[in-house]
């Protein structure tokens, strides 16, 4: 059984994650965007890149899969694109970054999405300006429960970390009433801020977070947290650690967690 076992983990390793409904999307110059391989601060997938300046619409985003989807967005506030030489970034995080919308007015760069399934979704939104790392932006999302605004800027630290080139939020799509299938995200100049500087947004991931029964303890991975809480329950009749639902925590369920280890929502 052990050996057994053992191989089930290692097959475990080769399965990646679904996707469920995600999307990444880089603002800017018209152009090529990051390729596929480039995960950034979220997940590898295919890259949108658009100008979207203000009053755009773009239809039938297609997802980090490369599947066309209904799901919409349009953008209002960020009137122009620019594209910065910033030297600090390199490679894909250079192509996300150094290009950007900018907002010079009260109006931030807000970006609305349609169409999207309910249910709750991570959210980063890129808002550093490039060679600027004294010039802040002022994140947040509209269906984020408290509404948390976040500054984001400056010194480029050698990759992607929070509040400096990007804000991290999670947010809740509803599936009726006039909100349903809508997301709000937004990047503006803060309280005391240039606005003849202007604040930036570079890009946007947002992730739609899909249950994982295998999930034990409820933390978006499955992992050696997860193998512990259901070895500590083994033979205990139901619980999160019943992964089948079958009455009780058993090799069964072992099998389950084991096969999807590395998997996150």
């Amino acid at each position: 059984m052990k050996v057994r076992l053992v191989a089930l983990a290692v097959a475990a390793a080769a399965v990646s994650p679904a996707a469920g409904q995600s999307f990444n999307i880089d603002f800017g110059q018209p152009g090529a965007g990051p390729p596929a391989s480039y995960a950034a601060a979220g997940r590898p997938g295919f890259w949108i890149s658009v100008p979207g300046t203000q009053g755009v619409t773009v239809f039938n985003l297609v997802d980090v899969d490369g599947s066309v989807t209904a799901a919409r967005f349009n953008q209002f506030g960020g009137t122009e694109t620019l594209l910065v030489g910033d030297h600090d970034p390199s490679g894909d995080d250079a192509t996300l970054m150094n290009d950007f919308l900018i907002t010079h007015t009260a109006i931030e760069n807000c970006l609305f999405f349609d169409g999207l399934a309910p249910g709750t979704y991570e959210v980063i939104i890129y808002a550093r300006m490039p060679a600027q790392p004294g010039v802040l932006s002022l994140t947040n999302v509209d269906q984020e429960i408290g509404n948390p605004h976040y500054l984001v800027g400056g010194a480029w630290p050698g990759g992607h970390v929070e509040f400096v080139t990007y804000a991290l939020h999670t947010a809740e799509v509803v599936a009726t009433g006039p909100s349903a299938g809508k997301l709000g995200l937004h990047s503006g100049v803060p309280a005391g801020g240039n606005f003849a500087i202007g604040a930036a947004l570079n890009g946007v991931q947002i992730h739609k977070l899909e249950p994982l029964p295998q999930d034990v303890n409820g933390d978006c991975v499955v992992n050696v947290l997860d193998l512990i809480d259901l070895l500590l329950d083994f033979g205990t009749a139901g619980g999160p650690a019943d992964i089948n639902a079958d009455g009780t925590v058993n090799v069964l369920d072992l099998i389950e967690l084991l096969l999807a280890f590395g998997n996150t929502c």
